[in-house]
């Protein structure tokens, strides 16, 4: 049976999440409609993609119990922090490696509680991106899906959320299990069978296995009304209650050893060795992974290796992979519309 293999970047989820690019202009909307007084309230972006679902955030943000309350300014005033340090960067991840070099401990779980907030905000004011619900419906019941891997840089649960129809659970940790989740803080079974490596971690929260790992358990048609409260206790939990040993499921892959013989880079990089396709969707190869990106591929035979591209700037990225793998002059690729649906090779749904 073929193995396949996907590796998937932020532009997989570029319709429910906003990409890298735009992740300061949507901090930016998300403060100008929060409770901080004279922040450029009148200023819109002329771009319809960055103000989409804005009033979303409004209504979650009038149904902030009570009990909360009084930690929405201080949480936006935080964010605000986020937006001021990244607006002038590629990525907003690399700010948070500046920290973690500078060892700004408890600056970097800020940084990583806010991001996780925005992801978690983001994912419910947002319809889903119907790719993934697709997806799962074209290969899930499919004799071959236990011979599928996905890594994901993506921090967000597109997954978790599409899969809550076919495993019948609304709680977004058990649709994860369901998944075969694996990941440095969330799960560590590193199984056989269809799994989801999350190489950067889950956005969300946990407290050495008595939280689920999600800043919200269940989403539905009324989380916009609890929102809030779910933000604002986790915020509270985890950087302003000295006792509570909150930390963020959010984890770099550069922060860990991936030298280590069970890493989990070492993990996915055997995951790609043993794979017959690989697909890549919405990854580009950027130069901050460069390191992570090479251990992955860079010792990889591509002479029996079906290799897809699903991205705008194909040639880009296969070019980029040229330059960290070895076998360069094995390297080809197929090219598919970076905007359809995820390519699944036929052999695993014929």
């Amino acid at each position: 049976m073929a193995n396949v293999t996907y590796l998937l970047g932020a532009g997989a989820s570029y319709g429910a999440v906003a990409v890298n690019r735009n992740i300061s202009k949507r901090l930016d909307l998300y403060i100008q409609n929060g409770p901080l007084e004279n922040y450029n309230q009148n200023r819109l972006n002329a771009d319809l993609v960055i103000n989409q679902n804005i009033d979303k955030l409004i209504t979650a943000r009038e149904h902030v119990s009570e009990d909360y309350s009084e930690f929405l300014i201080p949480f936006f005033e935080d964010l605000k922090w986020l937006y001021n340090k990244t607006k002038h960067r590629k990525s907003v991840d690399e700010f948070a490696k500046v920290l973690y070099h500078n060892e700004q401990t408890r600056d970097l779980k800020k940084f990583k509680y806010l991001l996780s907030a925005f992801i978690t905000m983001e994912q419910i004011i947002n319809p889903p991106d119907n790719r993934y619900s697709s997806f799962l419906s074209k290969v899930k019941s499919e004799p071959h899906f236990n011979n599928i891997s996905v890594l994901t840089w993506n921090y967000d649960f597109q997954f978790e959320l599409a899969n809550r129809e076919f495993s019948g659970e609304d709680n977004l940790y058990y649709s994860s299990r369901d998944l075969g989740l694996v990941s440095k803080n969330i799960v560590k079974n590193y199984s056989k069978g269809f799994s989801l490596v999350k190489l950067n971690g889950t956005a969300g929260l946990n407290d050495r296995g008595y939280r689920n790992g999600y800043i919200t358990d269940e989403v539905s048609d009324k989380s916009i009304y609890t929102l809030f409260d779910d933000i604002l206790k986790g915020y509270y939990d985890a950087l302003k209650d000295d006792k509570c040993k909150l930390e963020p499921t959010l984890s770099f892959a550069w922060e860990e050893d991936s030298n280590e013989p069970n890493s989990l880079v070492e993990f996915a990089r055997k995951k790609l060795e043993s794979s017959d396709h690989i697909v890549v969707i919405g990854y580009s190869f950027p130069e901050f992974n460069a390191k992570i990106d090479q251990r992955l591929f860079g010792g990889i035979d591509y002479t029996r290796k079906n290799l897809i591209v699903q991205d705008p700037s194909a040639n880009l990225v296969i070019d980029r992979l040229g330059e960290i793998t070895t076998y360069r002059s094995n390297l080809k690729a197929k090219e598919k519309d970076p905007r359809g649906d995820f390519y699944i090779p036929r052999e695993i749904i014929i």
